[in-house]
């Protein structure tokens, strides 16, 4: 529901220096894309962004990332920004895995693809891991899960009970066998830091970047970029 998707109200066409708006079907709605390519020998970043935002207000990103070479791929979630249908953890999957499909049409190989989840994008991102998607992973303010999110929210311990989307990356923690940085604000008052010092350590080999002075809505633009 809206507590958990609060997608923005208008919906931007999605647009970046270079880039280009991928409509793909799957069985339910189209997978929406933003897909700029790489230089020649340099990696795609395939980002998942939060919960609050829409690949249309990420422009700025793709010039930035495309600044170093990289290639990029935004995965809209569906009900968010252009995308049909509505948003929940199996249809999010779903489109993710659909973008991510193409890449091969596009001449990405898993060797050059690099999966980023920020906040409930780092679900996705963790998702996509797992299935064997991508060859490096940055998580950005990420959550253990939902579940855990919303105890912290709501009194009573009752966050699990109302909560059917679970996003559960700690549970598949142990199957990330990528390498995997994860980033954090200490100063992060939505998902404590704590989270992603308990992700760190239960993903094999991961490495903790606990970045100071940032909160949870300014990590990315105004801390790692």
């Amino acid at each position: 529901g809206p507590l958990l998707f609060p997608a923005p109200e208008a919906s931007k066409e999605p647009a970046a220096q270079g880039g280009q708006l991928l409509r793909l079907p799957t069985a339910k709605e189209d997978a929406i894309a933003l897909w700029a390519p790489p230089q020649p020998g340099r990696a795609v970043v395939v980002f998942f962004h939060g919960n609050a935002t829409q690949i249309g207000d990420l422009g700025w990103l793709v010039d930035v990332l495309r600044g170093d070479g990289n290639g990029v791929l935004l995965v809209e979630y569906p009900g968010y920004g252009v995308a049909a249908g509505s948003p929940s953890e199996a249809s999010i999957y779903r489109s993710a895995a659909r973008a991510l499909d193409e890449l091969p049409k596009l001449g990405v190989d898993k060797a050059h693809t690099v999966l980023v989840g920020q906040s409930l994008g780092s679900g996705v991102a963790a998702e996509m891991a797992t299935r064997g998607y991508g060859s490096r992973l940055l998580l950005i303010s990420p959550f253990t899960s939902i579940a855990d999110l919303v105890d912290g929210l709501v009194p009573f311990g009752l966050g699990g009970v109302f909560v059917t989307d679970k996003f559960d990356t700690l549970s598949k923690a142990r199957r990330l066998k990528m390498e995997t940085v994860i980033a954090h604000g200490d100063l992060d008052w939505i998902v404590p830091v704590e989270m992603g010092r308990e992700l760190a350590h239960r993903i094999p080999g991961a490495r903790l970047e606990v970045v100071e002075g940032a909160g949870h809505n300014d990590m990315l633009d105004d801390h790692l970029l």
